[in-house]
């Protein structure tokens, strides 16, 4: 069944609006996110948390984390392309990854990493997703794996550590609480150093990352 679906899903084509430029005269770093929302819209469509879905169940989802890199610029008019991962799900949570290219010249212009809350209307609280999205949820996420772990293997830089500074009594962060549940913690970048969260047991603190990837760096504790 794997092998009917997208992978990456690849759908969302956008163009660059006047109201999306700054005074550098390219494409605001805000309007990435911005632009990156409605590439999320057309994955939930896909994947069947669209608007009929959400009004009928009465639920919508949250975003809990966001991490964008941004990669060469994009100038008015330009044409767009993302495509989309899913990473990793539970019954409440999407782990999911966007790319934004140039349409024409094909270059890498941004990504997006994601992590989104299932949630009800009338709770305003986490909630289960529906069995048959659940479903849906399976082989897409059986097929995309490969792909990211790919993607993985050729933008991570082996040999190199992280470390984790674990702040004493600090309270648990919203990501940190996913852990118990097997959601791993999202880890971000594009070979920099960059910030994510860690947590270890009820405490959280902030690693700082020497590597890119987005699923299982081994850890050091400083």
């Amino acid at each position: 069944m794997s092998g009917d679906i997208a992978t990456p899903f690849d759908a969302y084509r956008d163009r660059v609006r006047p109201e999306w430029m700054d005074h550098n005269g390219h494409m605001n770093m805000g309007f990435y996110v911005v632009v990156f929302d409605f590439a999320t819209d057309e994955f939930f469509r896909w994947i069947g948390l669209g608007a009929a879905h959400r009004s009928v169940k009465r639920v919508t989802t949250f975003a809990l984390e966001a991490h964008v890199t941004y990669h060469r610029e994009v100038l008015l008019g330009d044409p767009l392309r993302f495509t989309t991962l899913l990473l990793e799900h539970d019954v409440k949570r999407l782990h999911y990854f966007h790319q934004m290219y140039h349409a024409e010249e094909g270059y890498l212009a941004a990504t997006n990493e994601l992590m989104s809350l299932h949630v009800s209307e009338e709770t305003r609280r986490g909630a289960p997703m529906a069995p048959e999205i659940l479903e849906r949820l399976r082989p897409i996420q059986a097929a995309h794996g490969p792909a990211h772990a790919a993607h993985d293997a050729l933008t991570s830089f082996p040999g190199t550590q992280y470390r984790i500074w674990v702040v004493p009594g600090a309270p648990p962060c919203i990501i940190g609480r996913l852990a118990p549940e097997g959601l791993p913690r999202m880890a971000s970048g594009n070979g920099r150093t960059v910030l994510a969260w860690a947590c270890d047991g009820p405490t959280c603190g902030l690693a700082g990352v020497k590597r890119l990837s987005r699923r299982h760096c081994a850890a050091t504790a400083s």
